[in-house]
This record gives structure tokens, C-alpha cells and sequence, in this order.
């Protein structure tokens, strides 16, 4: 093995020690799941199944027209995409994660509404849903209720397996990392201008949306009755508790659109 090499994965290795104070999550996932401004110093959490593709794609818009560059023609893959994982921002942990230099921003979900979001686009109507179903311990297209899946969840291994379906509270860790703002799915309309406003204060967010397309929306919220009973409940309240105690959603599921 030769010096570069040794020295690249020396290094890997002190980044995912250190990283251990903030989080459990790889570097290598947590580096494509952040979304980083080095102009106009800010650090997006993208949390799956809450907009995260239509954040993606009005911040990245809003990143090009900073620049001074064209507006992207649909979403950009990270490698393309005028934001950086906090890899790339060559800055020390603390700064990244505690300090005010960077504006550290993320969006959260009722955790009732987003894995039954996660079930519909990723079990039932996935382009890779006999991926999933295997590694989930099904048959290839198996008919798997919405109940079936949760059971499966149930098992450490298999709930931590994929960020649309792990915790929120286990990728963004708001018990280490400092964020200045938490926004809600379900008050996006109020939240996303303000956020928009403190980073980008020449950005009009309205023209923005006039271009950005709904990408993966599935109704989760209206579907709610038809897919929960008793034991889909207990089991939500079971696998998600830390995404209802930290991010303040009520238990009841009555009152999971607000």
C-alpha cells in the first residue's frame, strides 16, 4: 500500500471517529445527505421523504443564481450540483455542526405520514421495490400491507437500513448538532420563505417555485385512515418515539397534519 492510500485511509478513519460526537451515520451517507453552501455559508440536513427532492432542486437554483449561473434544468446528481457534502467544505467538525459561522438548517416530518409515505413510493410503487422487499426479508414481488412492512422495521438492523425509513432523529441528531432552524413539513409554505430569505436575500422565491416540479409526492397524509389501524399505530409510535419526542409531534394520529 502506498503512502496516498495509507494516508487517505488514515484520514478517513480519524473523520468517522470524530464524527461520533455528532452522529452514528457514515460519513460517506451523512456527506451525500448534507447540502453546503461555501458563498453563502449554509449546511442543508436533507431528510428523506420530507420534500426533500423539491428542496434540493429550488436550493440548487437558488445556488446557481448566486453564482451567476444558468438555472439547472432539473434536479442535479451531488457530483453536478452547485452544493457540496460537508466533505468538500474542507472545514473542522466544530465549526460545521456547532458554530454560527455556518446556518444549519433541516426540514422534519410527522412520523405517521412520512413512513407511510416511505411505504407507498419505496414498497408498493418503487421502479426498486423487489431490492427493497429482499433486503427487507420478502419474497420478490411479495404483496406486503402496510402493517407487514412495520413488523419488518422492527428489527434494528432492517429500521436503520435506509434514510427513508430510519428515524429522523438518528441521521440529524438534534441532541448534538446545533441547528439554527428546524422547519415542518406541514408548515413548509411559512417556513421555507424564512429560511430561503436568511440565506439567499436577493433570491425570489416565488419565480423558483413557478419552475420547481412535485417529484415524489404520495399523498401520505390524505391515505392516513385507509392504511392505519390499532396495530400500525403502536408500531409507529414504537419505531419513531425519538422522532416524536425530539421534533414535538403529537402521539394522537388525529392531529398529525398539523
Amino acid at each position: 500500500m502506498d503512502g496516498v492510500t495509507m494516508t487517505f485511509s488514515a484520514d478517513k478513519l480519524i473523520l468517522a471517529v470524530k464524527l461520533k460526537k455528532y452522529t452514528r451515520y457514515p460519513a460517506k451517507k451523512l456527506d451525500y445527505l448534507t447540502h453546503c453552501s461555501q458563498r453563502n455559508k449554509f449546511i442543508y440536513f436533507c431528510t428523506p421523504k420530507v420534500a426533500s427532492s423539491k428542496l434540493k432542486i429550488l436550493l440548487q437554483i437558488a445556488e446557481s443564481r448566486s453564482l451567476g449561473l444558468p438555472d439547472p434544468q432539473g434536479y442535479l446528481q451531488k457530483e453536478d450540483s452547485p452544493l457540496v457534502g460537508f466533505i468538500k467544505l474542507g472545514v473542522d467538525l466544530k465549526t460545521l455542526f456547532e458554530s454560527d459561522e455556518f446556518y444549519r438548517f433541516t426540514f422534519v416530518r410527522n412520523p405517521y405520514t412520512r413512513i407511510l409515505s416511505s411505504y407507498l413510493e419505496k414498497i408498493v410503487h418503487g421502479k426498486k421495490r423487489n431490492r427493497y422487499l429482499k433486503k427487507l426479508g420478502f419474497k420478490e414481488n411479495a404483496d406486503v400491507s402496510f402493517r407487514e412492512f412495520l413488523q419488518a422495521l422492527t428489527s434494528p438492523q432492517k429500521l436503520h437500513l435506509n434514510p427513508h425509513w430510519a428515524p429522523q432523529f438518528h441521521f440529524l441528531r438534534p441532541d448534538r448538532i446545533r441547528y439554527h432552524f428546524i422547519g415542518r413539513l406541514e408548515h413548509i409554505n411559512d417556513h421555507l420563505p424564512a429560511v430561503v430569505k436568511r440565506i439567499y436575500n436577493d433570491v425570489n422565491l416565488n419565480d423558483i417555485i413557478s419552475k420547481e416540479e412535485r417529484t415524489h409526492a404520495t399523498g401520505a397524509l390524505e391515505k392516513v385512515k385507509k392504511y392505519y389501524g390499532t396495530d400500525e399505530i403502536e408500531l409507529v409510535r414504537r419505531l419513531y418515539i425519538n422522532d416524536f419526542i425530539y421534533f414535538s409531534y403529537p402521539l394522537d394520529i388525529e392531529l398529525c397534519s398539523i
